[in-house]
Order: C-alpha cells, then sequence, then structure tokens
C-alpha cells in the first residue's frame, strides 16, 4: 500500500535507519489517520531537536550582531516559535 517494496523498509523508518519520503510520510498518513509526528515520533524529536538548536544559533547571532537599522521581526517570530515550542515541553 506504501508502495515500498518489502516491510524491511518499515522496520528501518521505525529504528530511524532512514528516513522516509515526504510522499511515504503522507501515504502514511492517509493509512493510518495520523499525524507525521505521531507516525515518526523519533524522527521528529529528532529534527524538532535540530531546529530547536538552529533557531537559537539564529537568535543568538542576531543579537551579537545587532543593528538599530535592521528590522526586527524576524528574531520577534523566532523567539515566538522558540516561546510556542518551549511551552509544549521538548517534543510531542
Amino acid at each position: 500500500m506504501l508502495g515500498l517494496g518489502s516491510g524491511q523498509a518499515i522496520s528501518r523508518y521505525e529504528r530511524l535507519d532512514r528516513n522516509p519520503s515526504l510522499e511515504t510520510v503522507l501515504a502514511c498518513q492517509v493509512l493510518f489517520d495520523a499525524l507525521p509526528h505521531e507516525l515518526y515520533p523519533g524522527l521528529y524529536r529528532k529534527v524538532e531537536k535540530l531546529t530547536r538548536q538552529r533557531i537559537h544559533a539564529f537568535v543568538d547571532q542576531f543579537e551579537e550582531s545587532f543593528d538599530e537599522n535592521v528590522p526586527t521581526h524576524k528574531r520577534d517570530m523566532l523567539i515566538q516559535v522558540i516561546e510556542r515550542i518551549g511551552s509544549r515541553g521538548p517534543s510531542l
């Protein structure tokens, strides 16, 4: 149903040995009526952690090179993201 050819591919996704394609993730969502972070919680936690690190690094870099003439809307948006993801804990 997923067009993967074998059940071994699913096992590799579950063990985080391989990342599913977007098409596979969406096919799983259709089949199981579940959101991607519910289908692949380990991959979600990995991506969430890396994304948080990138956001914090960007905000830190932005603050170090602060210039009054630079619009702060990007920094403000990223701070809102940090607050939003921080309010729900480390991961779903």
